[in-house]
């Protein structure tokens, strides 16, 4: 296996662009060029400040939104045990109902008999 050579390409200030590439030329720093450096790093220091501040304000906002679908998550289990609990009740009401079905449906053509019964004594009076 042949292992690739790669290039770091490294960043080149426009300044440095227009000077001409010599063989052994040897850069030579001014004040200007310490001064545009200090206030490249001081820009550079900001926006890494910027950059920081705007990842933990995300990170915290993210927290909270977890605490929040956290403290819906148990709104909602709540919630779903209570309407397993009213179903319950309810299934165990409609098993009791399905109990007393035929004494009802008993009791109900019995009134009826007797409220036939009742019409046919009133009209005999």
């Amino acid at each position: 296996m042949a292992q690739e050579e790669t290039k770091v390409e490294e960043v080149i200030h426009p300044y440095d662009r227009k000077l001409a590439e010599r063989k052994g030329r040897t850069k030579q720093l001014t004040e200007l060029d310490d001064e545009v450096k200090q206030v490249r790093m001081i820009e550079l220091q900001y926006e890494k400040q910027q950059l920081g501040d705007e990842v933990n304000s995300n990170i915290n906002d993210f927290d909270e939104e977890i605490k929040e679908m956290q403290k819906e998550k148990y709104r909602l289990e709540s919630d779903l045990k209570s309407a397993e609990l009213k179903l319950i009740l309810l299934f165990e009401e409609l098993i009791l109902l399905k109990s007393m079905q035929p004494e009802d449906l008993r009791l109900s053509s019995e009134l009826k008999t007797c409220t036939e019964s009742k019409g046919f004594i009133i009209k005999e009076i």
